[in-house]
């Protein structure tokens, strides 16, 4: 079964709420360890692992190994320091750069198709650079 990727903050966040959610109300002083990324040992372990909680007298250690077991099966984490490779990066198609200045076929333009047309037609309304200083103070 293909693992959902995400984020280091989403996956924290994640193992966080799930801890919050199900933690002893007598324990206010532990956390969920941060998950750092790690190399998978082989295809079926997940390429996360979390800092080993402390001993809690409340059980919160045992809780917090329980909710990252049940998810790394679950949840990948995304490399975010590593940039993707060429093969990785789409970039759009010459099709899709030209389809932004071009008029579409319900007869509106694209965002930067409305610009070139105000252009064309001398309307630059709304226009900052246009508006006229009248030396009045408007209250907002």
């Amino acid at each position: 079964m293909p693992r959902t990727a995400l984020s280091p903050g989403r996956l924290y966040a994640f193992l966080s709420a799930e801890y919050k959610a199900r933690r002893s109300p007598k324990c206010s002083l532990c956390r969920m360890p941060l998950p750092y990324l790690t190399e998978r040992p082989d295809e079926v372990s997940a390429n996360w692992r979390i800092g080993t909680p402390a001993e809690c007298q409340y059980g919160c250690h045992l809780l917090i190994s329980e909710i990252a077991a049940s998810a790394w099966p679950i949840y990948d984490m995304v490399d975010i320091e590593t940039p993707p490779s060429d093969d990785e990066v789409r970039r759009p198609t010459t099709k899709q750069q030209s389809s932004a200045t071009e008029r579409r076929e319900d007869g509106s333009h694209g965002v930067q198709g409305a610009m070139e047309a105000n252009r064309e037609h001398g309307s630059d309304a709304g226009s900052p650079a246009d508006a006229k200083d009248t030396g009045e103070n408007v209250a907002a």
